[in-house]
C-alpha cells in the first residue's frame, strides 16, 4: 500500500528509530505524493537534538529531559529538517506565523 498523502503526527520523537521510521515513510509515498509530519516541540535554541541520553528510563528523567515521559527525544529544528530531507523528502517549512497570516487574509 502506497500514501499519496501521509499525516504524521506526534509520532516520531515516541520511535527509537525515528530515521528508520522516517525512511519507511518516504518508501510509501508515492512519487508525487504529500504529507505533514510533524512533532510536538522543535526548538531553535538548540543546536542537536536531545536523545539517546545514558540512564534516561524513568517517566521522572523522560519528562525532565524531553518533556514528556513516553517520549525519548526533544528535536532540535535544524536536526528535524535534516532527517526529514535525508531520505528524499522535499520540505517546506510551515510554522504558526504562517499559518495565522494565512488564516487571516481567507477570513478578512
Amino acid at each position: 500500500m502506497f500514501a499519496i498523502f501521509l499525516i504524521c503526527s506526534h509520532v516520531s520523537e515516541h520511535i527509537e528509530n525515528d530515521k528508520k521510521a522516517i525512511s519507511e515513510l518516504y518508501r510509501i509515498t508515492v512519487q508525487g505524493g504529500a504529507g505533514f509530519l510533524m512533532v510536538p516541540t522543535i526548538l531553535s535554541a538548540i543546536s542537536k537534538t536531545i536523545e539517546n541520553i545514558p540512564d534516561v528510563n524513568t517517566d521522572e528523567d523522560r519528562w525532565k529531559y524531553y518533556g514528556q515521559n513516553d517520549h525519548v527525544r526533544l528535536y532540535a529544528k535544524s536536526d528535524f529538517v535534516e532527517r526529514i530531507k535525508e531520505d528524499g523528502f522535499i520540505l517546506h517549512h510551515y510554522d504558526l506565523n504562517y499559518l495565522v497570516k494565512e488564516l487571516i487574509n481567507k477570513h478578512e
